[in-house]
């Protein structure tokens, strides 16, 4: 899906914003650069700081260039982290497929693909479909453009009812989901913790992007000059109107907001903000090797970020990934060739080894991310009275029950027991 993803975003930006007939390979290369890499202020910012606190101090400086960002980064402001995580580059595929439909004035396909995308992901479904929405009511009912109908504006708040409908009513009449629901549900005083992005997470992260977008339509003659392009009015609304909604802990109670950045709020204005740079190489005011500048500064942020990660897993210090260690493979690999039915629960004292016999059998788990595991703090409170006391939940069949415990775990001497497995941490054991 990388590759369809950046097949879409080259072929919106040489019809909306690039003229490929008066533009160097090289510019256009490294524009690319800026849009699928660039960032923010964020390393710039924490520089600036260490240098304040502690002076020309290299490694306080280093330590710092993601002090303003939400869980160390992990949370991908812009779109270049996401290469990292398939489905949210499917996402963004979704999205690139829908803007240039829209683009191309092919409704239709732009409907197909909205379609996809409810059912793909709930936060990017509707903060895209949304976004479309208030610009077709935009375009027909303030501008009175021809290039909405009222049939095309029904079908997308139709679309945008589906997705609704679909999270807040279809799926909540599943107890186990709507248990999970209140499981992702934050409080306030946790909210700023993970959960959100203060002014001082966001305002680096955008400040670039959006001073670069205010340049198109300063001095005030060019607002009206820059916006009669309908491509640039969507585009300034669905960064708006995803700036709003991951900001929605102001209006209502908040789910997880900042599931609705991941870059969604960066691109819209990242778009505009290389449109602006575009007209300024076409008149000559910027040459390439000024651009060439301004990439690397534009890039600073991802550069250091992902030349941190990759030194970090260097030297053993994965940061978000659960690494599934040899001895993690071995037991999972047990757990496959013999007891790969989904009707085996999988109860382990290890949640990284369970999260991934998730992913490489068919059992069952117990307790594996805490955020999807309905009743998760009953589960763990169980599974803790194991270890703690050796008793065993009702819920957990003698003889289709595997259990993981560390190598140190007494197992049970007074009740049935056969050991499946041992290695050097682990003890792989049923009761019969």
């Amino acid at each position: 899906f990388s590759v369809l993803f950046i097949k879409e975003v080259q072929k919106f930006f040489r019809k909306e914003i690039l003229n490929m007939k008066s533009m160097k390979f090289t510019q256009y290369l490294l524009l690319m650069v800026i849009f699928f890499y660039g960032g923010g202020l964020h390393a710039i910012s924490g520089i600036f700081i260490s240098i304040l606190k502690s002076g020309l101090n290299f490694g306080e400086m280093a330590r710092n260039t993601e002090m303003f960002e939400v869980a160390e980064g992990w949370w991908m402001h812009s779109v270049g982290r996401n290469f990292l995580l398939p489905n949210y580059i499917f996402y963004y595929f979704l999205v690139f497929k829908i803007i240039n439909n829209l683009s191309l004035k092919k409704y239709n396909w732009s409907f197909f693909w909205q379609f996809i995308l409810i059912f793909s992901h709930p936060f990017v479904g509707v903060q895209t479909i949304f976004a479309i929405c208030i610009w077709k009511t935009f375009e027909l009912y303030y501008l009175r453009s021809k290039l909405i109908t009222l049939r095309s504006l029904i079908i997308n708040y139709g679309l945008l009812i589906l997705h609704l409908t679909y999270y807040m009513v279809i799926l909540n009449l599943d107890p186990e989901h709507k248990q999970q629901e209140q499981q992702w549900k934050t409080t306030y005083n946790l909210l700023y913790e993970n959960w959100a992005m203060m002014a001082k997470n966001f305002i680096p992260s955008y400040a670039l992007v959006f001073f670069l977008f205010f340049l198109n339509i300063f001095p005030s003659k060019n607002f009206f000059t820059f916006f009669k392009t309908p491509t640039f009015r969507f585009l300034a609304i669905l960064g708006l109107s995803n700036f709003i909604i991951a900001n929605h802990e102001f209006a209502i109670a908040p789910l997880q907001p900042i599931h609705f950045t991941h870059g969604m709020v960066w691109f819209p204005f990242a778009i505009l903000g290389i449109n602006y740079i575009s007209t300024c190489l076409r008149q000559k005011k910027l040459s390439t090797i000024i651009l060439a500048i301004l990439t690397v500064f534009f890039t600073l942020d991802n550069s250091t970020w992902f030349i941190k990660r990759i030194y970090q897993e260097s030297k053993g210090k994965s940061q978000q990934l659960r690494p599934l260690t040899v001895e993690g493979k071995e037991i999972i690999d047990y757990i496959k060739e013999n007891y790969n039915e989904k009707e085996v629960l999988f109860v382990s004292s290890n949640k990284s080894i369970s999260y991934f016999s998730s992913v490489f059998t068919k059992t069952s788990q117990w307790l594996a991310h805490t955020n999807i595991t309905p009743n998760a703090f009953q589960k763990e409170l169980e599974l803790r009275d194991l270890l703690l006391n050796k008793n065993f939940s009702s819920k957990w069949t003698v003889g289709k029950t595997l259990f993981l415990t560390d190598r140190s775990f007494q197992v049970p001497s007074n009740i049935n027991v056969k050991i499946l497995k041992k290695t050097n941490l682990y003890t792989l054991w049923k009761r019969y």
